[in-house]
């Protein structure tokens, strides 16, 4: 396979689209569509660094021919909804804010609780049938907890 369609295909992989990904990154569509058609080494320098850095991978290991991820950079991407969720929480004020932190902690705990120490892989769970369950909390919080938390504002 050649490097510009393992390219495509780790856009593909983490983005809804090869437009979104040029988006993300700030190019235009049609210049990283024709870099992938026509082939990297017509591509400027400065392109092939934006969609390497967009897509975590390493600059040097590419102009070799390799599609290895870099080392310095997160392997994770933020996609359209997480986007979304970051939009919407710099909308929030400081009473909002401060709720969505607590309620992220506590899902963290939650999650936390639920992984395999020897892994640290995720566990997810579902039901036999296939349906969804209701989340609750390991606890409930008593009316005194709430109000401590509500009063740090």
């Amino acid at each position: 396979m050649s490097l510009e369609n393992q390219i495509r295909d780790r856009i593909l992989q983490n983005f809804k689209s090869v437009r979104s990904f040029a988006l993300s990154v700030g190019l235009p569509y049609t210049t990283v569509d024709t870099m992938l058609k026509k082939g990297i080494r017509f591509s400027s320098v400065e392109l092939v660094s934006r969609v390497c850095h967009g897509l975590g991978l390493d600059l040097g290991a590419l102009a070799r021919g390799e599609m290895k991820v870099s080392p310095g950079l997160p392997t994770g991407f933020i996609s359209d909804g997480e986007r979304e969720h970051i939009r919407r929480y710099r909308a929030l004020d400081r009473h909002g804010k401060h709720a969505v932190d607590v309620l992220l902690a506590l899902e963290l705990e939650r999650v936390e609780a639920t992984r395999p120490c020897d892994t640290g892989i995720p566990v997810a769970a579902r039901s036999k049938d296939g349906g969804s369950h209701r989340i609750t909390p390991r606890r409930d919080f008593s009316s005194e907890e709430l109000e401590e938390e509500e009063s740090e504002f």
